[in-house]
This record gives C-alpha cells, structure tokens and sequence, in this order.
C-alpha cells in the first residue's frame, strides 16, 4: 500500500476480538481494507484470528485490551493511537 493510500486508511478498533461478533466484524472491516485493531482480554485466544489474518495478509492487529479495566482501556487507545495517529471507528 502507497503512503497516500495507508494515510487514507480507516483506522478501526472492534472489542471482543477473539470470539462471536467482534471476531466477525474484525475480519469483515480488515477485509474492506480498515486497518483493524481486534482487542481481546486474552490475547492466547486470538491465535486463529492471526492466522486467517496472516494467510490473507489483512491489515489486522490482535492486541490486549480488557474493557472491564480502564488502565487497560487507556493503554490500548494510546498503543494504537501512537501507531496510527488516530481511531476513526
């Protein structure tokens, strides 16, 4: 991907990464070309997620993140934030 292209990239940010809706609609927008952050309270869990996103070399980042715990919360936005310079979903 260009730079004008990766600058233009959504930037998204779906909970519950590694199962059920989140898991879904984290690969759904990584396959419509957002580059997607898929938080999970257990990052071990989202080994599957990583391998489809690997094998169709989508723009998905597993990380941890536990809703339940601000600090976490913070730390994550801040994580993706200093990568990508913003969250636009």
């Amino acid at each position: 991907m260009g730079t004008n292209q990766a600058n233009n990239q959504k930037v998204a940010i779906i909970t519950g990464g590694s199962s059920g809706i989140g898991y879904a609609t984290s690969l759904l927008l990584a396959r419509k070309g957002f580059y997607t952050y898929a938080p999970a309270r257990n990052i071990d869990k989202s080994s599957s997620l990583q391998s489809i996103a690997e094998a169709e070399r989508l723009p998905l980042r597993p990380i941890q993140l536990d809703v339940t715990d601000d600090s976490s919360v913070k730390a994550a936005v801040e994580e993706v934030v200093s990568e990508k310079g913003r969250i636009d979903i």
